[in-house]
């Protein structure tokens, strides 16, 4: 099992100790300590489910490369996660406050190599859909019950403001910089998008990351849609879902 894969594993751990002690520290208000139990008990079974997904499976070596050495990112979300424990340990924190704590345990779990590692995930394992909806339904279950919660309206923004997993992956090869940002702004709440400028630099983008829906001008300078895409197929590197399109009226 990889070294990152270990590291997963004890943030959701450590976010599921924090629920635990919380949950002590409300006993006096059972409806939030049973919240806080249950969010302790699912990021365990996340723990577990990290495990056994990765079981027998490798990261290839260039993902290993590139999750192992981003220490900056497991210094930040480690220390976020034990100023947390640390507050919680000493009590007096207000529901108020826990609301917000709760975001933030989230938000910081959510962090770059969680997504990198489910991304591999994703093309490498059949357990992948059942990890997605395991992990979302969680994250919608705190978002409805602070929806409800008096003090959790004003955190609700940080906990939408975390990607969903089900987010298509969408490459925008267009020259025209306006409707390339405009058909960004149109997609962009049910997909990440990334934007290319011509043939060629989207060529580029295929061969840094993968992609499952492509929309590509006809028209552009350097490398138009038409030789991009054949271009593409080539090496087998476009998703089935490649559509050049033209911008120019006939």
């Amino acid at each position: 099992m990889t070294d990152i894969v270990e590291w997963l594993s004890h943030v959701e751990e450590k976010a599921a100790e924090i629920y635990r002690r919380a949950a002590g520290m409300f006993a006096d208000d059972p409806s939030f300590a049973l919240f806080l139990t249950s969010l302790s008990e699912e990021e365990m079974q996340h723990s577990r489910m990290i495990r056994a997904a990765f079981s027998g499976h490798d990261l290839i070596k260039k993902e290993e490369i590139a999750t192992t050495i981003d220490e900056e990112t497991r210094q930040i979300v480690v220390s976020a996660l034990d100023g947390v424990m640390q507050k919680v340990g000493s009590g007096g924190v207000s529901r108020e406050e826990m609301a917000a704590m709760i975001a933030d345990i989230e938000f910081y779990e959510w962090n770059s190599l969680f997504l990198y590692a489910m991304n591999v995930l994703k093309k490498n394992s059949p357990e992948y859909n059942s990890a997605k909806n395991e992990i979302e339904s969680h994250l919608k279950g705190i978002e409805e019950y602070l929806s409800t919660f008096p003090y959790g309206q004003h955190v609700l923004k940080k906990i939408r403001s975390i990607p969903s997993l089900s987010k298509l992956r969408v490459l925008v090869v267009e020259d025209d910089p306006a409707l390339a940002f405009l058909i960004k702004n149109i997609l962009i709440r049910d997909a990440e998008v990334e934007i290319a400028g011509n043939g060629r630099e989207g060529l580029e983008r295929l061969g840094q990351s993968d992609f499952d829906v492509i929309v590509a001008d006809v028209e552009m300078p350097v490398m138009n849609g038409i030789d991009y895409v054949q271009g593409g197929r080539s090496p087998g590197k476009l998703p089935e879902r490649a559509v050049p399109v033209s911008d120019r009226q006939p």
